[in-house]
């Protein structure tokens, strides 16, 4: 298989497994988890008073990356969760509880 079709195939697998995610959210009546951990990165950013670009700079992250999780775009890993904890001042389970 050619190196384009392999990419296409492997971006469209992604895709599906976010989708199937996604529609088992809405049939069981729970949010999408990604934007559920979005509302509450940008309740607790919002309840420190501050800018998107100011989280960026505690966490050391760009602030595309923050507007990008708070709309529920991106999937963090474990240590971006635990940098992006410590630059809201909470606990990883503390970001991540009820969700």
């Amino acid at each position: 298989m050619p190196d384009h079709a392999r990419l296409v195939t492997a971006l469209m697998r992604r895709h599906v497994r976010r989708l199937i995610v996604f529609a088992s959210a809405i049939i069981s009546g729970m949010k999408d988890p990604l934007t559920a951990l979005g509302e509450k990165v940008r309740a607790l950013r919002t309840q420190l008073d501050l800018s998107q670009e100011a989280l960026a700079e505690r966490c050391n992250f760009d602030r595309t990356y923050i507007s990008l999780i708070e709309r529920g775009q991106r999937n963090p890993s474990f240590t971006n969760l635990i940098r992006m904890a410590e630059g809201l001042e909470v606990s990883v389970s503390d970001l991540t509880k009820g969700i």
